[in-house]
């Protein structure tokens, strides 16, 4: 029993890894790239879109598994889109609510999500093909890779160009997250090219080399 547990365990992680160096959708097929490119100056904004890209794509993968055998095929795309767009509206509606702020900065790249070409071809593909569990495990996969790509350009552009990581927490947690900024510089300066979108460009293109390096190392490991 113990045995067949770490077997899981490891084929769950070796998915896990699949899915985020060899075949994360961001660095391979270079598709869902709006909120990347756009809100990635900002660590904070980049945990921000990330969670709530995670929020939509797994909820909507649910609802599309769950409802594959009553949507007729003709009507099958409209549907998946609209069970998307209702997402993100409640969630916007929410951070209207509880996070106006972070709403505003957010801006048009939070309802853009509803047409995230990542989302519908995944729950085109996948989810409206499989049980909820594999739809959710797909999601949560994919969901991640993305967060992760996030994550470290969010981190990249905001270090080198503001010098600080964390500067606009405020934004999530109120005054208290300004003394959660860590800042390696005065008055929050660096190489400004990395702030502006070329700087996106770049850093994507850093991260799409470090993926490619990283798969070519994990192919050529020996299987145990």
């Amino acid at each position: 029993m113990e045995i067949n547990d770490k077997s899981q365990t490891t084929i769950i992680r070796d998915q896990y890894l699949d899915t985020v160096f060899r075949k994360n959708p961001l660095l391979t097929r270079l598709i869902g790239l709006s909120p990347l490119l756009a809100i990635s100056y900002s660590l904070t904004l980049s945990l921000a879109m990330g969670v709530v890209f995670f929020i939509v794509f797994t909820l909507t993968s649910l609802l599309v598994s769950a409802t594959r055998y009553l949507i007729p095929p003709p009507a099958a795309l409209a549907c998946y889109v609209l069970i998307t767009a209702t997402i993100v509206t409640v969630i916007d509606l929410l951070m209207q609510a509880w996070h106006p702020d972070l709403r505003s900065t957010l801006g048009l790249y939070l309802p853009i999500v509803a047409a995230n070409c990542l989302i519908i071809d995944r729950t085109t593909v996948f989810a409206s093909q499989n049980t909820i569990m594999s739809s959710l495990k797909d999601a949560v996969f994919h969901s991640l890779a993305v967060l992760l790509v996030l994550i470290l350009l969010g981190s990249f552009r905001e270090l080198i160009g503001y010098g600080s990581l964390l500067k606009d927490m405020h934004l999530l947690t109120g005054e208290t997250g300004k003394d959660l900024a860590i800042h390696f510089t005065r008055n929050n300066k660096g190489f400004s090219l990395a702030a502006l979108p070329a700087g996106a460009f770049i850093g994507l293109g850093l991260l799409i080399a470090s993926g490619d390096y990283l798969s070519t190392k994990l192919s050529s490991k020996p299987h145990r």
